[in-house]
This record gives C-alpha cells, structure tokens and sequence, in this order.
C-alpha cells in the first residue's frame, strides 16, 4: 500500500511514530545516520504541517517513510 501524503497518510504515519520505539540512532542509509531519532521525527513532522513549500513538504515526508522502512 502506498503512502500519500495527505491528511489520512500524515495521521497514519504520526501513528505509526507515536507507538514506535525509537531508537535513538538510526543508519537510515549508507550516507545517512540519524543520531538523535526522536528530535528527527518532531522536526520533520513540524516541516510536514507547518511548511507552505510544497518541495519541503514531500521531502519531509519521504524521509519519514525511509524511517519507517528500515525500523
């Protein structure tokens, strides 16, 4: 199933986060390693909700979903 990014696809990844335990170091990709996880999430949801730019948006949402695939 893919993800969208609307609000049902924003409500369910916010979901999936909120009951994850997160690690608090992640390789997300082999040029990637997110040191602080939970500081990640928050800020990349606050770009999700609060941006007006469209291209920031997507791109918030995307690294969400890598962080989702590789947990």
């Amino acid at each position: 199933m893919e993800e969208t990014m609307d609000d049902a696809g924003i409500k369910a990844l916010e979901s999936f986060f909120a009951q994850a335990a997160l690690p608090d170091q992640v390789q997300l990709d082999p040029g990637t390693r997110i040191i602080n996880v939970g500081l990640f999430v928050k800020t990349q949801f606050t770009i999700l909700k609060e941006s007006t730019d469209q291209v920031a948006r997507r791109l918030a949402f995307e690294r969400l979903l890598r962080l989702k695939a590789v947990l």
